[in-house]
């Protein structure tokens, strides 16, 4: 059981809303509240027929209905593992999992254009990989992971753990770290290693909950293929890059993908379906990296980091000043506070324009105004507030009451919006 705000889908994640993603639509909601039963493998993402679903006719006590539709449900063994403590534990991991997804990505540095590219595997770093994991099937392990983790179903699917070459390190830095500094833009002598841990085995049924890994020091890693056996169909990474779009990569043996850990969400959230599947991961943090998180609110840094900048940000800026780039919070001289304030005579929303979506940035009052934190040349407009049923519209690039244009310049500090 769960609760969903309508009003906050449309505004309130920095990456893509897509179709999948409007409920409401897709379960013809048209009113608060309203209860929804679904079926407990229903993922969201699939096309399922409204057949499965229940919805409450808002007639009698909202609990008897409740009560009425849970007695019909296939009944869980009494446990004194499952203890209430460990269910609200769980549901507190998922939520926080959920928020720094939503959060955090948007607010750190970023090193490449999308946040990931695949590559083939030195020779080497692979042979020496599956030498290992061949050599040691008689002494692998299950791997622990505390209960209330959520990050992976560990609970219904076990994931077993096999060595590594005992020069991993050495392959690492010969191999990884070049290959990582060279696509980040960096020096590789500033690239520190943090982890490098597998070989982990998953399983038919697996499944890797989207998410970010440790701000403060997973920044720049990989994910190495080692083997797949008795696959019937690629058990693809989902990632969420810069420009919040949802890709899908597929991976065959002796092929890694480097990753941004920090700032791309990532996971395999649909069920494996083949036999097994294997990968390591190795994660880098870059000298001077002093990024850490703050509570559920957002990021910190303790020196007002300076990193190494973003390239192919100045090239799309100076290409296109309007270019739906990533944040650039690195880059002093294009950084840029702009107060918006509404001088109409009623609430407004205010919006940023991308190049093919946009993002909400606040509601305002009359009168009241709002800090945004921005580079030289992005966008932004004010639409009239109404009750957000056009959200998905909105959304689509298909807005309704546009008041005007207005865009951050080097030498515009503020920005008064003029209704």
């Amino acid at each position: 059981m769960g609760q969903y705000d309508m009003d906050k889908q449309y505004t309130h994640s920095w990456f893509e809303f897509t179709e999948e993603m409007d409920l409401p639509s897709r379960l013809g909601i048209t009113e608060c509240p309203t209860l929804v039963m679904l079926p407990r493998e229903w993922t969201g993402r699939e096309n399922r027929s409204l057949d499965d679903m229940r919805i409450w006719n808002n007639e009698g006590d909202w609990r008897d209905w409740m009560n009425s539709q849970i007695d019909q449900l296939p009944k869980p063994e009494p446990s004194d593992v499952w203890t209430r403590k460990l269910l609200v534990d769980r549901d507190g991991v998922e939520a926080r999992t959920h928020q720094r997804i939503s959060v955090l990505p948007p607010q750190l540095p970023k090193y490449s254009e999308t946040g990931y590219l695949k590559l083939p595997m030195p020779d080497e770093l692979f042979d020496a990989f599956v030498t290992e994991y061949k050599n040691n099937q008689d002494h692998k392990h299950r791997e622990s992971w505390h209960k209330e983790s959520t990050q992976t179903n560990f609970h219904d699917v076990p994931m077993t753990m096999v060595g590594m070459p005992r020069n991993a390190h050495q392959l690492a830095a010969k191999y990884l770290r070049p290959a990582i500094a060279k696509w980040a833009g960096v020096d590789e002598n500033i690239l520190k290693l943090k982890s490098f841990y597998g070989t982990r085995e998953y399983y038919r049924g697996s499944e890797l909950r989207t998410h970010i890994d440790i701000v403060d020091t997973h920044v720049l890693s990989a994910i190495l293929n080692i083997d797949q056996v008795g696959m019937d169909e690629d058990w693809e990474l989902e990632v969420l890059d810069h420009y919040g779009k949802r890709v899908n990569i597929s991976m065959k043996p002796k092929e890694m993908i480097l990753y941004e850990s920090a700032t791309t969400p990532h996971g395999r959230p649909f069920p494996m379906k083949g036999e097994k599947y294997v990968n390591a991961f190795v994660h880098y943090c870059p000298d001077g990296w002093d990024w850490g998180e703050e509570g559920w609110l957002g990021v910190k840094s303790a020196t007002n980091y300076q990193g190494p900048p973003h390239a192919f940000f100045e090239k799309l800026h100076h290409a296109n000043p309007h270019a739906n780039a990533p944040p650039h919070p690195t880059s002093v001289a294009q950084d840029r506070t702009v107060k918006f304030t509404n001088e109409a005579k009623g609430p407004r929303d205010l919006w940023w324009q991308g190049d093919g979506h946009i993002m909400f940035q606040a509601t305002l009052k009359a009168g009241d105004s709002v800090n945004v934190s921005t580079v030289d040349g992005h966008s932004f407009f004010w639409t009239i507030v109404d009750d957000h049923s056009k959200g998905t519209a909105a959304l689509r690039g298909l807005r309704t009451g546009d008041v005007h244009l207005v865009e951050a310049h080097l030498e515009t500090y503020t920005h008064i919006g003029e209704l």
